[in-house]
């Protein structure tokens, strides 16, 4: 059986002996500058095209590459949380390069794998955190 110490933080308890607690901030880069440019060859992703609480994008999204107004232009393999009604739970990881609402935190995975990231901003503990602070 693995051994197990206390995490220190309470509604986490105990976890295993070898693992670190750390913020989230010392994990992921946001990346928040905003753009007005228009390069119709960059796809757009808004909050609108993201299913809540699953990971991914709706069935029906199809690529928009004719979006203007103010986009964060983000990374393969960025993580995408939509922080408007962070209580719908609308994350993904970016499959490409493109541009995105500005509604989103657009977090670039530095100390942490992307989809681990993914899985735990869509955690309901996460989006409650998230909900009750804004």
């Amino acid at each position: 059986m693995r051994e197990m110490r206390d995490s220190g933080i309470e509604w986490i308890g105990e976890i295993p002996k070898d693992w670190d607690t750390t913020k989230l901030k010392y994990l992921v880069q946001l990346r928040n500058e905003k753009t007005k440019e228009n390069n119709s060859e960059i796809p757009y992703i808004g909050l609108e095209h993201v299913a809540p609480e699953v990971g991914s994008l709706m069935e029906s999204y199809v690529p928009i590459t004719d979006f203007t107004g103010d986009t964060i232009d983000y990374k393969k393999g960025d993580i995408l949380f939509g922080k408007l009604r962070p209580y719908l739970a609308k994350a993904i990881e970016a499959e490409c390069d493109g541009r995105c609402s500005s509604e989103f935190w657009v977090m670039e995975p530095k100390k942490i794998i992307g989809r681990f990231l993914l899985y735990s901003v869509l955690s309901n503990h996460f989006v409650a955190c998230i909900n009750h602070s804004t």
